[in-house]
């Protein structure tokens, strides 16, 4: 198996893995139905790149789940820039949108979103 290593600067939230699951889960009867239907959510998401609100989730160890503005990409072979923009206010509300469409409004209702740069395999 192998994987390939992307970079992102996002802005938005860091949510535990099994937090998330859970809280979006509880719309569903059944655990199963619900990782397989929250995941093809997060997929929809997941490739909207740089300029758009995503979801980038740790399906190999299960550890994050980050929803917020990507404000830069980067895939295994490219240049990264780290230049961080002024956040734009429209912003959090496409992640607010992004976030109750999930339903984990309660996740991340005493938290503000902040920029996150991390690595991560796919």
């Amino acid at each position: 198996m192998s994987s390939k290593q992307e970079h992102y600067i996002i802005y938005g939230f860091n949510i535990p893995y099994a937090d998330f699951f859970k809280e979006a889960g509880k719309s569903y009867d059944n655990d199963d139905d619900a990782e397989d239907n929250i995941y093809d959510r997060i997929y929809e998401c997941e490739d909207r790149g740089i300029g758009h609100v995503i979801v980038v989730v740790d399906g190999m160890c299960g550890e994050y789940v980050y929803v917020g503005y990507c404000a830069n990409y980067a895939g295994q072979y490219e240049t990264y820039n780290f230049s961080i923009p002024e956040v734009n206010p429209v912003w959090n509300d496409d992640i607010n949108t992004l976030i109750e469409a999930f339903g984990v409004e309660e996740l991340t209702k005493s938290q503000s979103p902040t920029w996150h740069i991390f690595q991560h395999s796919s």
